[in-house]
């Protein structure tokens, strides 16, 4: 639902930018983007700032991030596809948690389906630190 006072257009227009994801040739942005919640960090850089207390999202965070995931689902053009289980770490999107944000973060996006450098394995990240409670405990309609 959007927040009070956004039209959709409005709300369209804060997810417009020069970043988009783009297809494996480097050219057109992507149409299918997929997210995933990796279970372990192994896909991650070991010389990349986040492995400091890097942990998995947990049943909560993941929900409520599939929640957003869907509702960007709704406003762009491109379809999102949820990577489970082993794949998850293989995921354009990769949601985890760090202690290196001093809150949350996240990295541009980059091409799909492409982890050939450390900039694009990271690309497209999106990083909570747990030991804000409103972050690892999140609920709908509140801050964080």
């Amino acid at each position: 639902m959007p927040a009070t006072g956004y039209t959709l257009d409005q709300i369209k227009a804060q997810l417009v930018s020069p970043w988009v994801w783009r297809d494996a040739s480097g050219g057109s942005p992507a149409m299918a983007i997929s997210f995933g919640f990796p279970a372990s960090r192994a896909w991650l850089p070991s010389d990349a700032a986040e492995v400091a207390g890097w942990s998995a999202f947990n049943a909560t965070q993941a929900s409520l991030a599939r929640q957003a995931v869907s509702l960007w689902d709704d406003v762009v053009a491109a379809t999102f596809t949820e990577f489970s289980g082993a794949d998850a770490a293989n995921a354009d999107i990769r949601f985890s948690n760090s202690s290196a944000p001093d809150y949350a973060y996240a990295y541009y996006p980059g091409y799909v389906g492409d982890d050939s450098t450390n900039d694009e394995k990271l690309s497209g990240a999106i990083w909570l630190d747990p030991r804000f409670s409103e972050l690892s405990t999140p609920v709908v309609g509140r801050y964080g």
